[in-house]
Order: C-alpha cells, then sequence, then structure tokens
C-alpha cells in the first residue's frame, strides 16, 4: 500500500502545478485575446487554438482531482430511503463498480484513440503543433482517474465488509 500512497502523491503534486499553470495560462490568454480582438481589432486565431489544447487538459486534469477527492457529481437519491450502512453501501458499491467499468472501457477506447492519433501523426490547423499533444490528454488522464475509481470502490467494500458507518457530504468537507 506504501506504492500506492507514493503514486497518490506524485499525481496529485504535479496535477495540482498542471492545474494552477493551465488555470493561469488560460486567464492571460483569454485577456490578451479580449484586448485584442476587442481594443485593436485584430483577432488571434493562434490564441483560440492554444485555448483549445490548454482547456482539455484543463478539463481533464480537473476530472483527476475531482476523482481522487471524490468530489465529482453523485445523485445519492436511492440513500435517501434508508438510514442502513449495509443498504448505503452496497449502493455505493453498485455505482462504483459501475464507475469503474466504464472508466476501465473509456481508458481502452482513449488507448486506442491515441494508437489512431499517432498513425495519423496529424498537425494543428494554425500552430502546426503535433495534435498527438491534444488527443493523448484522455489516455493519459483516463488512467490516475480509474485508479481513483478503483480505490473507491475498495474503499466501500471495506466499508460493508466491517460495518462502518457510510461518510456524508457533510462529513466529507
Amino acid at each position: 500500500m506504501s506504492s500506492l500512497r507514493k503514486l497518490d502523491q506524485i499525481i496529485t503534486k504535479y496535477n495540482r502545478r498542471f492545474l494552477v499553470i493551465l488555470m493561469t495560462g488560460i486567464a492571460l490568454l483569454i485577456t490578451i485575446q479580449v484586448i485584442f480582438r476587442y481594443v485593436f481589432h485584430l483577432p488571434m486565431h493562434f490564441l483560440e487554438e492554444t485555448l483549445t489544447l490548454l482547456s482539455v487538459w484543463l478539463y481533464l486534469l480537473g476530472n483527476i482531482n475531482a476523482s481522487r477527492n471524490e468530489l465529482h457529481i453523485n445523485a445519492r437519491i436511492l440513500e435517501i430511503f434508508s438510514d442502513n450502512p449495509k443498504y448505503t453501501n452496497t449502493l455505493r458499491i453498485m455505482s462504483s463498480m459501475l464507475s469503474v467499468i466504464v472508466t476501465i472501457w473509456l481508458t481502452y477506447w482513449s488507448y486506442d484513440f491515441l494508437l489512431y492519433s499517432i498513425k495519423k501523426g496529424k498537425i494543428s490547423q494554425i500552430l502546426g503543433y503535433p495534435m498527438i499533444m491534444l488527443e493523448s490528454a484522455m489516455f493519459v488522464c483516463f488512467i490516475p482517474i480509474c485508479i481513483y475509481s478503483t480505490l473507491e470502490l475498495y474503499k466501500y467494500i471495506i466499508q460493508l465488509r466491517h460495518n462502518l458507518p457510510v461518510e456524508t457530504e457533510d462529513k466529507q468537507k
């Protein structure tokens, strides 16, 4: 478990750094774009292409952060019908299992897409950067999301096995 904790620390450390850099970069580029477009009446199309690249990475890296902290969107409607921890943990196990299955499927699909992108060797229209920089984001980011989804499933299984109380959103904050 120690190596898993170390991997989590590495992912978290670099993910947070990249998120800060991307958010700052996007804010600066949008500011520059607004100034050039509305003050100087000069559209800067290369900024739009750069913003697309940064936004995709920001979105997917943000998903890693949400998966790690279990802050992804949950509609825990069925849990309101019972205070029984076994019932709640069973529902959460089923939900997490579905998340793991979907995440594994998306990881596999994104790997296939990555191979396709490498094979095609596409380049962006305006700046001419290799599109693999954009298209690899899904595969790179789905791997840690898959890991965190599996860890969440494991946590709920342990809670059910040991009849531990279920954490509510209020307790997590």
